[in-house]
């Protein structure tokens, strides 16, 4: 669990995302495992349904409520639907017609929640995530993998006709125009909802013993992940001061991009709940150079690699205690900006290895990971180590990682 929290920017959601995994993964299975009448099958779907999850966590406010359940669920059912469809003989939309989902009993209004409950499921959560969890059509888009474009002008009005169409044949046969205001979908849906949930099984009454692939697929599940985040911007508003600071000292670096990278490569700039690196080096030419951990403390085994041009991750695994290491560098440039979250009650102390610059990040107590960056000034590459083991054996695999010929 350690490395699947390494996804998650901050303690306090890092703790929420544990809980939404450890409330919810046992019901996921059991709702992909209707669906797919296979143990392995059901795992892929949950694992696949997880990526979604924690790309999209923002969107989870509360871990147990009603919106939450309902949103694993649809996302699992469109994960499970997926592998369905990809592993089926026949073509997806030969494919949609057989396949309903997950079963929804009528809410019995005689009118809009019964012709939502009735639709597919690919029309049906759509409206679901729309109108119950409150997506809006941009982030429909994100979340369906398709242009905010295409999301706003046919994917929304499409299956809100296709609602309209099923009202329509049971209670006006002749009309040929339904059109619905937001609370009557709203209302609809929050129906459907509740009869979806009603359905289900308790979630603490859904054990299941994941196998040792789904596990380990999780696992590069949070690699990449973390190697998405690592790349992206989060920035906050600091005090008056910082903040002029910052841009005089961004001002004087525009005047001359030469003496920019002569001067300074990067600015560490701290904000309350986390530390800012913003990197001006120039692009770095060549491949990524290739390094190694020559020393891993007592136990420890490499379980998994990850590498491409500019990015590479190792994972290291004890399997008698469960700990885990993440060794992984990447190239930095103009435009890189590293975000670290410090732990709440954690510390940072600032140190040099092999003539590196060095920040090491303490965690409160020993379940929290401890976190080591370096940055080569030279080669324009920044390491970090990772893992709940202590800070000497940290610092020895740093002082002996050397790099491959």
């Amino acid at each position: 669990m350690m490395v699947y929290l390494q996804m998650i920017e901050g303690g306090h959601n890092r703790q929420r995302f544990a809980l939404l995994y450890d409330t919810y993964k046992g019901l996921m299975f059991r709702v992909a495992r209707r669906l797919l009448h296979s143990d392995a099958d059901a795992e892929d779907a949950v694992h696949e349904a997880f990526v979604a999850l924690a790309r999209n966590f923002s969107k989870i406010n509360e871990i147990d409520c009603p919106q939450t359940r309902a949103y694993v669920v649809i996302t699992v059912e469109r994960k499970a639907l997926d592998m369905l469809r990809s592993h089926s003989r026949h073509g997806a939309e030969e494919l949609d017609e057989e396949v309903h989902g997950v079963e929804i009993a009528p809410p019995n209004d005689h009118g809009l929640a019964d012709a939502l409950a009735a639709l597919a499921p690919q029309y049906r959560e759509v409206l679901l995530l729309r109108y119950y969890n409150g997506y809006s059509a941009r982030e429909l888009a994100a979340y369906f993998e398709v242009s905010h474009a295409a999301m706003k002008r046919k994917c929304l009005p499409e299956r809100r006709r296709r609602c309209g169409r099923s009202w329509r044949k049971e209670r006006c046969p002749m009309t040929t125009d339904i059109r619905f205001d937001e609370r009557e979908l709203q209302a609809a849906a929050k129906l459907v909802a509740e009869s979806l949930l009603e359905g289900l099984p308790d979630a603490a009454a859904c054990g299941h013993d994941f196998s040792e692939g789904f596990r380990r697929k999780m696992e590069t599940l949070l690699r990449r992940q973390r190697r998405r985040s690592i790349r992206h911007t989060v920035w906050r508003y600091a005090a008056a001061v910082l903040l002029t600071v910052t841009l005089t000292f961004g001002a004087v670096m525009a005047v001359s991009p030469q003496a920019r990278a002569a001067v300074v490569q990067w600015v560490r700039t701290v904000y309350e709940n986390s530390v800012v690196y913003r990197f001006f080096n120039p692009a770095p030419q060549g491949a990524l150079p290739r390094y190694q951990l020559t020393w891993l403390p007592e136990g420890f085994a490499e379980t998994d690699v990850f590498c491409d041009e500019e990015y590479y991750s190792a994972i290291y695994e004890n399997e008698e205690t469960g700990q885990i290491i993440i060794f992984e560098y990447q190239f930095i440039q103009d435009g890189t900006n590293v975000t670290n979250t410090p732990e709440e009650g954690g510390a940072i102390l600032q140190a040099e290895i092999n003539g590196l610059q060095a920040e090491y990040y303490q965690a409160p107590d020993d379940e929290g990971a401890n976190l080591l960056q370096l940055i080569d000034e030279d080669t324009n590459v920044l390491f970090k180590i990772s893992a709940n083991v202590d800070k000497r054996d940290i610092f020895n695999m740093a002082e002996d990682m050397i790099l491959c010929k």
